[in-house]
């Protein structure tokens, strides 16, 4: 399931951050426009639009959302090997991200001095 999720939101990212979506989102709001023109702008019509609108942003939050977990773990994981061989960092640093906000300041301090020293 997960790696279903995780194809899924790549692909959906990828498409959605191309060229091709804001042609084709231009484009639906265009015709949208002008199919409102001709009808009316009725209640309905208005409401067609912000349904539609609402629907795609509230898939396309967790979908994001996803893929920026996806990228920031990598990352994580990149400046964690980093920081490993690094000779005047403490090692604690590694994986602070998942410590409490007391436990951060704590190496920011050892951090900071290490480098004023």
């Amino acid at each position: 399931m997960k790696e279903r999720f995780r194809r899924l939101s790549a692909r959906m990212t990828y498409a959605m951050g191309s060229p091709w979506s804001v042609i084709l989102a231009v484009a639906l709001i265009s015709l949208w426009i002008v199919g409102g023109m001709i009808a009316g702008f009725t209640e309905v019509w208005l409401l067609l639009i912000n349904t539609v609108s609402t629907v795609v942003t509230f898939v396309m939050v967790f979908v994001i959302q996803g893929s920026t977990n996806r990228s920031d773990k990598a990352i994580q994981l990149k400046l964690d090997a980093l920081i490993a061989h690094i000779e005047d960092v403490p090692s604690e640093i590694v994986g602070a991200e998942d410590e409490p906000e007391e436990r951060v300041a704590e190496l920011t301090e050892q951090v900071k001095r290490r480098v004023e020293d």
